[in-house]
């Protein structure tokens, strides 16, 4: 009996480690999440980074840190694994800028003011160049 159980507790130990290092891979943000960066002010400390921000999920540092609630031109923050970033935030768009600001109620019940900025991808003004095609020269027959 003591053998077996001596023999169980080795194969779970074994083998739990290496399950665990998928759902590290399924925490990441898919490619196609979009970047955002912030900027968090409270008298005079200020804060920055970016987030990742896919459907209802909010990345910080390649982890699930957050949930993202939109309604018309107002978003609900909830973010827990960060230090900064460590609360609940109401945000309101702007218009003119693209951005959204508003206030972070800090777990420490400290307030900052927060601004969320897309980043925007660079493209270039003429779009995606092409390579130039090389015309191929004709083979010329050898005359013998």
């Amino acid at each position: 009996m003591h053998r077996f159980l001596l023999s169980f507790v080795t194969a779970v130990v074994i083998i739990a480690p290496s399950s665990g290092q998928g759902k590290r891979d399924a925490d990441k943000p898919p490619a196609n999440a979009e970047t955002w960066t912030y900027r968090a002010t409270k008298g005079e400390t200020v804060r920055g980074g970016e987030l990742r921000i896919y459907g209802a999920k909010i990345w910080y540092k390649d982890e699930i840190s957050g949930s993202l609630s939109v309604k018309g031109d107002q978003a609900t923050l909830i973010l827990l694994s960060t230090m900064t970033l460590n609360g609940r935030a109401v945000l309101k768009r702007d218009a003119s800028e693209g951005a959204w600001s508003g206030v972070l109620l800090h777990a420490d019940r400290s307030r900052w003011q927060l601004v969320l900025t897309p980043v925007v991808p660079e493209t270039s003004k003429d779009g995606p160049k092409e390579k130039p095609k090389e015309k191929r020269k004709k083979k010329e027959p050898k005359n013998a």
